[in-house]
C-alpha cells in the first residue's frame, strides 16, 4: 500500500519513539501502542451460495441444519493483522495490509497421538487441513467473497501496488500452499455419549476409561465457539 492509506506501523516500528512507547504500555497500557497495534477489523460472514454446492447437501442433515443458523458463520475475515508472510520485505514509503481468511466449523478431522510413553514427549499432531470437500469449497468461496470485498474499497483504487503472497495462481493452488492452523484450535478430546464413537470425556469431563483424570478445557469443546 502506498504510505499513508491505511497504517503507519512500519515507520513506527523503526522509529526512536517505538521503545518508549512499548515501556509505557508496559507500564499503564496507554499511548500509541494502545492503538497502532489495536486497529484489526473482523467480521464473522455468512455465504448464501454455499447451501447449494454438492459439498454443502453431503453432510448429514444435522451438520446441514446447523451451519444453515443465523448466529453460524462460514468463515471469519481480518484487515490490519500482523505482517504476513513475516519475512515479507515492505519497500520504503509503503505499508502493508493484511488479510485473514480462517474457515469456521470445520468438516476435516485430525488426529493427536502419542509419540511415546513418555508424557513430557509432544504429541504428534495432524490436522488434515482441508482434507473434506466441504472446507475446501467453503474457503475458497470465502477467498473469493473477501477479495471481491476488498478490490472495491479506497485502499485497493488508490493504494495497492503489490501482494506480498503469490496471488498469480489459481486460487484453489494459494490456499493449497499457504493454508495453516491458528490460534483457536478445539474439539481434540471429544466430549459425547458413553459408547458413541470417538467419546473421550463423559458431560462430567471424566476421560473415558480412565479413573481420577478430567480435561476441562476448549479442546472438549464439538464445534468452534463464536
Amino acid at each position: 500500500m502506498k504510505s499513508g492509506h491505511f497504517s503507519s506501523r512500519i515507520a513506527f516500528q523503526a522509529s526512536p519513539s517505538f521503545a518508549p512507547s512499548l515501556t509505557q504500555w508496559e507500564k499503564d497500557g496507554t499511548g500509541r501502542q494502545a492503538t497502532e497495534f489495536q486497529s484489526l477489523a473482523i467480521m464473522f460472514n455468512k455465504l448464501p451460495g454455499l447451501y447449494e454446492t454438492p459439498e454443502f447437501l453431503a453432510l448429514d442433515a444435522k451438520e446441514q441444519e446447523y451451519l444453515r443458523k443465523e448466529a453460524v458463520p462460514h468463515y471469519e475475515a481480518t484487515f490490519g493483522g500482523p505482517l504476513f508472510p513475516p519475512n515479507a520485505i515492505i519497500p520504503e514509503g509503503h505499508e502493508y495490509l493484511n488479510i485473514g481468511i480462517f474457515g469456521m466449523n470445520p468438516q476435516s478431522r485430525g488426529t493427536v497421538t502419542l509419540s511415546s510413553t513418555n508424557p513430557s514427549d509432544l504429541a504428534v499432531i495432524d490436522s488434515k487441513l482441508h482434507t473434506h470437500p466441504f472446507d475446501r469449497r467453503a474457503m475458497l468461496d470465502a477467498f473469493t467473497e473477501v477479495l471481491e470485498f476488498f478490490k472495491k474499497t479506497k485502499q485497493y483504487r488508490e493504494g495497492f501496488v503489490r501482494w506480498l503472497n503469490d496471488m498469480d495462481k489459481p486460487l484453489d493452488k494459494v490456499l493449497e500452499e499457504q493454508v495453516l492452523a491458528v490460534w483457536h484450535a478445539n474439539g481434540t478430546v471429544k466430549m459425547g455419549r458413553k459408547g458413541e464413537e470417538g467419546t473421550c470425556v463423559d458431560a462430567g469431563f471424566r476421560v473415558v476409561g480412565t479413573e481420577g483424570l478430567r480435561v476441562a478445557d476448549l479442546s472438549v469443546c464439538p464445534v468452534t465457539i463464536k
